[in-house]
C-alpha cells in the first residue's frame, strides 16, 4: 500500500490555503522570495513560480509549477517534498555525508556545514576503500531495532579545490562550472574510484 502520495501538477500557482498562518517570510539563496505557511493541518511552502502542500492526515503532498518552470521541482521545493514524505514514515533526512565501513554493514555519518568539505572526506574514503552512500543527504530512522541509516544517492558536486586535491576525478565530471566553483560527478561514475554503496534495506548502526 502506498504511505505518503505526492501529486506533481502544472498550472497556475494557488494563493496559501486559508487558516494557514504565515511563519516565513524571506529570500532562499539562489532560488529567491519564499513563504512558508502552517496550520495543524500541514504546511504550504510557496514561491513565485512554485508551491507544496503538505497534508499530514492524509499522508498527501502536492508540487504545484507554473507553466515552463518543471525544473523547479530539483531545489528546495522538491527536498521538501523528501522530507516530508521521510517524516510520514518515521524518519528524518540529515545533511550528512555517510559511508559503510570497508567490509562492514555500519554506517558513519559525517556532519559538517555546507561548504566545509564533506564531500571531499566523502569521496577520499570511498577511494580508501569506505561504500558511499551519500555525500550530502542521509535517511535515518529510530526503532526498536536499533539505528537504521541509508543514502540518498545523487549527483556529487565537486569544487576546483578539491579537484586540486584529487585531480584523479578530472575524467568523470561532467557539465562546466557554476557559480560556486562546482562540476557535478555523476552517481553512475563513481564506481571506477571506489565502491558507491546504495543499501537496497537499510543499514543497522551500533
Amino acid at each position: 500500500p502506498v504511505g505518503f502520495r505526492l501529486d506533481l501538477v502544472e498550472g497556475a500557482v494557488p494563493d496559501p490555503p486559508a487558516g494557514f498562518r504565515l511563519v516565513f517570510d524571506g529570500p532562499i539563496p539562489i532560488e529567491g522570495p519564499c513563504r512558508l505557511f502552517a496550520s495543524e493541518e500541514g504546511t504550504y511552502l510557496l514561491f513565485p513560480d512554485c508551491a507544496l502542500r503538505i497534508d499530514r492526515a492524509r499522508h498527501y503532498g502536492c508540487i504545484t509549477v507554473a507553466p515552463g518552470r518543471a525544473e523547479r521541482i530539483r531545489g528546495t521545493i522538491g527536498i521538501a517534498a523528501i522530507e516530508a514524505a521521510a517524516d510520514d514514515a518515521g524518519q528524518v533526512m540529515l545533511h550528512a555525508a555517510g559511508l559503510t565501513l570497508p567490509g562492514d554493514r555500519r554506517c558513519i555519518l559525517i556532519h559538517a556545514p555546507s561548504g566545509t568539505g564533506k564531500s571531499t572526506t566523502a569521496l577520499a574514503l570511498m577511494r580508501g576503500g569506505f561504500g558511499l552512500c551519500s555525500d550530502d543527504a542521509i535517511f535515518a530512522r529510530a526503532d526498536a531495532a536499533g539505528i537504521s541509516a541509508w543514502g540518498f544517492p545523487s549527483d556529487v558536486k565537486v569544487h576546483r579545490h578539491t579537484l586540486q586535491l584529487m585531480p584523479w576525478l578530472a575524467p568523470a565530471l561532467t557539465g562546466d562550472w557554476n557559480g560556486e566553483g562546482e562540476q557535478p560527478i555523476r552517481w553512475q561514475a563513481l564506481g571506477k574510484f571506489g565502491r558507491p554503496n546504495v543499501p537496497i534495506a537499510p543499514e543497522v548502526m551500533d
